[in-house]
């Protein structure tokens, strides 16, 4: 399961499911069928999902949000698991992502149950609009980040990231062209002057 942020803090959420091979042999049941029922019936836009490997088939669901600091991969949560804040300097503006991932009711699973778990690879990513700067990531692909999750624990999720403050720059710029400008034509004006008292001479 996953984010992919905007800088206003609206997104999607992307739910990735997939089954091995052997698996959806032993069965037959049609577990991708139900996947795509389950996740259609939450409101998600439901498509095949390439695993890039031979071992795995499923489905991703796509699902999109207006803020992220309002949302929850659980509709019965009240609460966003998520916070997404920013601070602005002169030359900057950073950018602050925490949250916490909490496997929804793993804690009271069974023990059967819990070996079943066990048996599971679960990561939240995390997509966002620029490269982070710091983060407690297990990894990092560019703009994209992986934790491994575990089942058995609360997952503390933290990003930070920056982007110039372009607009601070644009007014630099301006000033200094401006200054330029200023200083050209106040140049012109003294040779002129000069140039005409020596005529006056």
């Amino acid at each position: 399961m996953g984010l992919k942020l905007q800088e206003d803090g609206s997104g999607q959420s992307v739910v990735r499911m997939g089954v091995e091979d052997d698996v959806l042999e032993m069965t037959n049941e049609d577990l991708i069928g139900e996947m795509e029922e389950e996740f259609s019936n939450d409101g998600y836009d439901v498509e095949e999902y390439d695993f890039d490997d031979d071992k795995y088939q499923g489905i991703e669901g796509t699902k999109s949000f207006d803020d992220i600091n309002s949302f929850s991969f659980d509709d019965a949560e009240e609460d966003s698991s998520f916070e997404w804040t920013s601070k602005s300097s002169l030359f900057k503006k950073t950018y602050i992502f925490e949250g916490k991932a909490d496997p929804d009711n793993l804690s009271d699973m069974d023990e059967t149950d819990q070996l079943m778990a066990d048996q599971l690879d679960f990561n939240f990513f995390l997509v966002l609009p620029f490269s982070p700067s710091d983060h407690n990531a297990d990894t990092v692909e560019g703009k994209q980040l992986m934790w491994e999750m575990d089942f058995n624990d609360t997952n503390e999720i933290y990003v930070e990231g920056s982007k110039l403050n372009y607009l601070t720059f644009v007014i630099i710029g301006i000033v200094i062209i401006a200054g330029i400008i200023f200083f050209i034509q106040r140049r012109k004006k003294n040779q002129y002057q000069t140039d005409e008292s020596q005529k006056t001479v």
